[in-house]
């Protein structure tokens, strides 16, 4: 029995053996990976630069909208800038961060599946990146569930009366198809890292990774996250897996 332990702590983010384990060979990335990426990718990026370019809103989010979508217009969930404010970590970034962006990362899963949305900030165009191209039942109708709480999120962000921004719409990037049926999380992870909407690979948006190369990718997490030198549990994840 594998006894749960604190492998990676970084500004107070951690993330456990357990979950590090769905970063293993042909495993279902699971939540916590993501949710742990989406504070670190920004972490990593205004350490670096100063600024975060590119917001990412915790997996929090698509929880609202899965448990919406379905629902009459009438008992949907009230969002307020507080909701949008809790899918970031508030005490390194907030809602502030949106002035110096250009791009909002937003992850979903749902059946089993990992996407995302992004939305460029200057001309709030969004675009869904699905490695299984129309993605699972019923995305169309998330499409649209998105499209619509976006709006509403830009005129509270904004200022402005509400249905002054939109109708917005989403549109489908155009990426390859994942290599096979488990890499759906890692393919989503690598894209919020560098997704542009530049069709630079072979006239697509993103490259065409095989499962050998997202093997690769995996690991790199895994070691990036280990052996950084804020992980506050550094030397014990090292002597947990028998590196010193």
């Amino acid at each position: 029995m594998t006894v749960y332990r604190v492998v990676c702590e970084i500004i107070g983010q951690t993330l456990s053996n357990t979950s590090f384990y769905t970063l293993g060979p042909i495993k279902y990335v699971d939540n916590m990976v993501v949710l742990f990426a989406c504070t670190i990718f920004m972490y990593f990026e205004k350490r670096l630069c100063g600024v975060v370019k590119r917001i990412h809103f915790s997996p929090l989010y698509s929880h609202h909208i899965l448990t919406d979508y379905r629902k009459r217009p009438q008992n949907l969930h009230v969002f307020t800038l507080h909701n949008y404010n809790s899918y970031l970590r508030s005490d390194h970034f907030g809602l502030g961060d949106f002035a110096t962006a250009d791009f909002l990362f937003l992850p979903f899963v749902h059946d089993d599946h990992w996407w995302y949305y992004s939305v460029k900030l200057r001309s709030l165009e969004i675009f869904v990146i699905d490695s299984l191209g129309k993605g699972i039942k019923d995305r169309k109708r998330i499409d649209t569930a998105v499209a619509e709480n976006m709006a509403r999120f830009f005129c509270i962000l904004m200022n402005t009366p509400e249905g002054s921004i939109g109708p917005l719409t989403v549109k489908q990037a155009n990426i390859p198809s994942q290599p096979n049926l488990h890499d759906c999380g890692v393919i989503m992870l690598k894209a919020m890292e560098i997704w542009d909407g530049d069709k630079k690979y072979d006239g697509k948006s993103m490259p065409q990774y095989t499962t050998e190369e997202l093997l690769g990718i995996r690991k790199k997490y895994v070691c990036d996250w280990i052996l950084d030198n804020e992980n506050i549990t550094r030397m014990e994840a090292l002597q947990l897996y028998g590196i010193v």
